[in-house]
């Protein structure tokens, strides 16, 4: 498999578009979402062994009792994998992978679907239209007229959920990984991604 990996990597590579590189210009980002309208963003992680490394437990530990790495997904609203960024410990926040990768860039060009993992993407790029739920909190619950607006939101956002299972039908994104050597599971993600989009555009070519 070793061998062969990246001749497949290579054959996907040129049967679909997925970025995987952090943009350091506007025109870059521009590139990468060039013909695109609409996306949504979200964060997906994967369960790994238990370090044996304490600094590791910690930077691994999800806050569930399990500990896991994660990405940050952007598709479109045909469940396109558009982009993946690099692999983030599981106790890094959703906002803090945005802010790392897209801070300060401008998303005019693009209309946006976050969900609440993303307080404050408004404070950190240039946007024309960005949806993000409503929050309800102790002292100001949700009215009616806000609950159907989220639920309404969520339904436009489920398409990345859809594209994030399309990657974990995969059995090595589903099983705890155990891979000693993270950068083969973070490449073993990326070829998922791409394997997920080529599928995609299969079933869309054959409608």
């Amino acid at each position: 498999m070793g061998l062969l990996k990246p001749v497949l990597k290579a054959s996907l590579e040129r049967n679909t578009s997925l970025k995987t590189t952090v943009f350091n210009t506007q025109a870059a980002f521009d590139e990468a979402f060039a013909g695109v309208e609409e996306v949504c963003i979200d964060v997906t992680e994967v369960i790994v062994e238990r370090p044996q490394n304490e600094q590791l437990q910690q930077e691994r530990s999800s806050g569930k009792k399990t500990h896991t790495v994660k990405w940050l997904i952007v598709c479109d609203k045909h469940k396109r994998i558009l982009f993946v960024s690099a692999m983030y410990e599981g106790k890094t926040h959703d906002f803090t992978i945005f802010k790392a990768i897209f801070s300060g860039m401008d998303f005019s060009a693009l209309k946006v679907h976050v969900d609440l993992g993303f307080l404050g993407i408004k404070k950190n790029i240039t946007f024309s239209n960005v949806s993000i739920p409503h929050k309800a909190s102790k002292h100001h619950p949700l009215t009616e007229e806000q609950k159907s607006e989220n639920s309404t939101l969520a339904a436009i956002r489920v398409v990345v959920e859809h594209a994030i299972a399309k990657m974990k039908a995969f059995f090595i994104l589903r099983i705890e990984n155990r891979m000693k050597h993270k950068e083969k599971l973070a490449d073993a993600f990326g070829i998922c991604a791409l394997l997920a989009n080529f599928k995609n555009k299969s079933l869309i070519l054959n409608q």
